[in-house]
C-alpha cells in the first residue's frame, strides 16, 4: 500500500476523474511507486478533497509519468536543471542516485562511472529513462592513460592494425591537442569510423544499458571547429586536411552522420563553445552548419564568469555572449539539445551572486525542454557533489515575452511569477522595477530602482505588476546555415587551464574526459568553500577569474561530406565492472579543446579504470 499526501487541491471536477487530478496536482509526488501492491491509497488534504482515493497500478503509472520532468514540479517555463560528473559519495546527507534523478533532468559522466552504477543497480538512466544523461566519448584521439575510462578508441588494435588513422607532421611526430600522451586520428575518414561505430562501440564502448536501451546520450569530446595549425608535410593530404578549418569542420560532420547512420535512435551532442574575437555573423554559420549534424551542444561556459575568455575586454566577452544568445535560439529552434555549465570552465564552484547572473543569463534565452542550467557544486572536500539550490524550487511561470533589449547591452525578460534583467554594458545600471513585492532567489527583498554592475544579472520574484511585454523579438534564430565566414584571427596558443580539485569518492567530477588508472600519488582534494548568499535589490558585485589567452584561426566552413550508408551493427552487451564506487577524477577540456588541465586524482580507491 502507498500512501501519498497533497495540500491545495484546486479542482472542480466530478468524482472520480476528480481525486485522480488531484492526485496528479501533487507536486511532491515521485518515482517511489516500484513494484507496489495493485492498489494504492492515496489520500489528499484541502478544501475541495479530504478522503482516501483507491486507484490502480495503470493509474500510478499515469501518476509516474506526469512526475517525471523535475522541471515541471519547479513551474519552470521548459528547460530544466542539470550536472556534470556527479559523485554519490554515500556520505551522510549526500545526494543518492534515486534522489539525483528527481531533481536533474540531464548529466553528464565517464563511461566507467556508468559501470559502477550498473553493477551497484543506481545507473541513472535506468532510474529515470526520460533523463538526458550524456555518457563521455572522444573519437578524435588516442590516449592511452585513459584506456580504462573507455571513452577511447583502443589505443593498441590502432596502432597494430591502421596506424595511418594517426596524424603526423612534417617531421613524423604524432599530433597532440595537448595531452603529452594524446595522438590526434584522421577521425573524418569513413573507413576509420566505420570501425569506431561498427566495432569498437558495440564490442567495448556499449555497456549494458547502452545495448539494451534504444534511446541514450553521448557527449562528444574537443569540439574545436577550427584548424589545428599543423607542421605538415607538402604531400601529406590526411594531414593539410586538419590544418583548415573547412577540413576539420567536414570531418565532424561525417562523424556526425556516421552515428546517425549506426545509431539513428540515439543522440550525439558536442562539447564546444563561442569564441570572444569574432563577432556573431562571423562564427555563427559554421557553428550551426556543423551543429545542424550534431544532436546539440555541451557548453563548459554559460556567461563570461568561469570562462576561459572572461579575461577579454568587455567588447570581446560581449561578442562571445551574444554569440550564446543566438546560437541558444538557433538549437531552440532546431529541437536541439543546450547544456550549458557554470563552473566547469574552471572547475570553481560559483557564487551567490554569479549564479544569480548565470540563471538570468540562462533566463533570457529559455526556450522548449532541450536546454539545461547547470552549475558546479562542491561538498567540503572539494568533490563535485550535487544538490538543490533556491532556483530549482521556484516558479517563474510562463514567459510573457521575449528578451528585450531595454537599453544598449541591457537585457530583461519577463514571466508569470517573475521577471530576468542582464547588463552586459561596460557600467551599472539602475532599473526601475514595476509596481509590486520583489524578491531574489533567498527571498530577500529587492527594492526599486535595481542596481546592476557591469555584467552581472539578477531575477526577481513575486508580483502581480510586471512591465508591458513587448511584441518584438531582440533576437531571431536562423535555420541551418551555409558556412560563409572568412575572419582571419592569428593562429594562436589555447588558454592555459590552471589545475582544479573536482573529482570525488564516488563517481567524478569535474569537466569531460577522465583521468588515467595509473597508480600514481594523488593529491588531496582542496575544499572549496560554498556559494556565499550575497543576492539582494542591492548592486551585485561581479567576480572576475583571472584572464586566459584568447585563441584564433579562420573559420572557413565547407559542404558536408556525404559519408556511405553502412549496415546497423548488432550492439553485444559488454560485462560491465565490479567495482565499488569511488572518485573518477576527470580532465578539462575548454571550449572543445582550446586547453585544459588535469585535477586532483581524489579517494586511492580507483573504481575499475579511472581515466579518460
Amino acid at each position: 500500500m502507498l500512501r501519498a499526501s497533497c495540500i491545495n487541491c484546486k479542482f472542480r471536477i466530478s468524482p472520480p476523474m476528480a481525486s485522480m487530478c488531484a492526485v496528479i496536482a501533487c507536486a511532491n509526488l515521485r518515482r517511489h511507486i516500484g513494484a507496489a501492491a495493485p492498489v494504492h491509497e492515496f489520500r489528499c488534504l484541502s478544501t475541495c478533497f479530504g478522503r482516501v482515493i483507491h486507484v490502480s497500478r495503470l493509474c500510478c503509472l499515469i501518476l509516474l509519468a506526469v512526475s517525471v520532468s523535475p522541471s515541471l514540479l519547479a513551474g519552470q517555463p521548459g528547460g530544466g536543471f542539470g550536472f556534470p560528473h556527479p559523485n554519490f559519495t554515500g556520505a551522510s546527507g549526500a545526494m543518492t542516485p534515486q534522489q539525483f534523478v528527481t531533481v536533474f533532468d540531464a548529466a553528464m559522466h565517464n563511461p566507467n562511472s556508468y559501470r559502477v552504477w550498473i553493477n551497484s543497480g543506481t545507473d541513472i538512466r535506468k532510474l529515470n529513462p526520460n533523463g538526458v544523461y550524456l555518457k563521455h566519448l572522444n573519437t578524435r584521439t588516442l590516449d592511452p592513460t585513459y584506456d580504462s575510462v573507455g571513452d577511447h578508441p583502443d589505443y593498441n588494435y590502432v596502432h597494430t592494425n591502421h596506424p595511418e588513422w594517426i596524424l603526423h607532421d612534417a617531421n613524423g611526430n604524432t599530433v597532440s591537442m595537448g595531452g603529452a600522451t594524446e595522438e590526434c586520428l584522421d577521425f573524418g575518414n569513413p573507413a576509420y569510423l566505420d570501425w569506431v561505430f561498427g566495432t569498437w562501440f558495440p564490442q567495448q564502448y556499449f555497456d549494458s544499458t547502452d545495448s539494451s536501451v534504444a534511446l541514450t546520450y553521448y557527449l562528444h569530446d574537443n569540439g574545436n571547429f577550427l584548424r589545428q595549425y599543423i607542421n605538415c608535410a607538402a604531400n601529406d593530404s590526411v594531414c593539410q586536411r586538419y590544418n583548415t578549418d573547412s577540413g576539420v569542420q567536414s570531418a565532424f560532420k561525417t562523424l556526425f552522420d556516421k552515428f546517425h547512420q549506426y545509431y539513428p535512435t540515439k543522440r550525439i551532442v558536442i562539447s564546444t563553445g563561442l569564441l570572444s574575437y569574432l563577432a556573431p555573423a562571423d562564427q555563427l554559420p559554421w557553428m550551426e552548419d556543423v551543429l545542424s549534424h550534431a544532436d546539440g551542444m555541451f557548453d563548459e561556459c554559460l556567461e563570461n564568469e568561469h570562462c576561459y575568455w572572461n579575461g577579454q575586454p568587455n567588447s570581446g566577452k560581449r561578442e562571445a555572449l551574444d554569440a550564446t544568445l543566438q546560437l541558444a535560439d538557433w538549437l531552440a529552434a532546431n529541437g536541439k539539445y543546450f547544456f550549458p555549465n557554470l563552473g566547469m570552465g574552471d572547475g570553481q564552484q560559483p557564487t551567490q551572486v554569479q549564479i544569480n547572473y548565470g540563471f538570468a543569463f540562462f533566463n533570457l534565452f529559455r526556450s522548449g525542454n532541450k536546454q539545461f542550467f547547470s552549475i558546479v557544486t562542491k561538498d567540503s572536500s572539494g568533490n563535485w557533489q550535487p544538490r538543490t539550490y533556491p532556483e530549482q524550487n521556484l516558479a517563474l511561470g510562463n514567459a510573457t515575452e521575449t528578451r528585450q533589449q531595454t537599453s544598449p547591452n541591457v537585457y530583461r525578460r519577463t514571466f508569470q511569477n517573475a521577471i530576468a534583467y542582464v547588463n552586459l554594458s561596460d557600467g551599472q545600471v539602475s532599473i526601475a522595477l514595476p509596481a509590486g513585492s520583489w524578491k531574489n532567489s533567498l527571498g530577500q527583498a529587492v527594492a526599486s530602482p535595481l542596481l546592476l554592475p557591469s555584467f552581472s544579472g539578477l531575477t526577481v520574484y513575486g508580483s502581480t505588476s510586471q512591465p508591458t511585454p513587448s511584441p518584438t523579438p531582440t533576437a531571431t534564430p536562423k535555420p541551418s546555415p551555409t558556412p560563409t565566414s572568412s575572419p582571419t584571427p592569428t593562429p594562436s596558443a589555447s588558454p592555459t587551464p590552471s589545475p582544479t580539485a573536482s573529482p570525488s569518492p564516488s563517481a567524478t567530477a569535474t569537466p569531460t574526459p577522465t583521468p588515467s588508472p595509473t597508480p600514481t600519488p594523488t593529491p588531496t582534494p582542496q575544499p572549496t568553500p560554498g556559494p556565499s548568499p550575497t543576492p539582494t535589490a542591492t548592486p551585485i558585485v561581479i567576480v572576475t577569474p583571472p584572464p586566459s589567452p584568447t585563441p584564433t584561426s579562420t573559420p572557413t566552413p565547407t559542404p558536408e561530406q556525404t559519408p556511405t550508408p553502412i549496415p546497423t551493427p548488432t550492439p553485444t552487451p559488454e560485462p560491465t565492472l565490479t567495482a565499488t564506487p569511488s572518485p573518477t577524477p576527470t580532465r578539462i577540456y575548454r571550449q572543445g579543446g582550446k586547453g585544459r588541465k588535469k585535477p586532483k586524482s581524489p579517494s586511492p580507491t580507483p573504481v575499475a579504470g579511472v581515466g579518460l
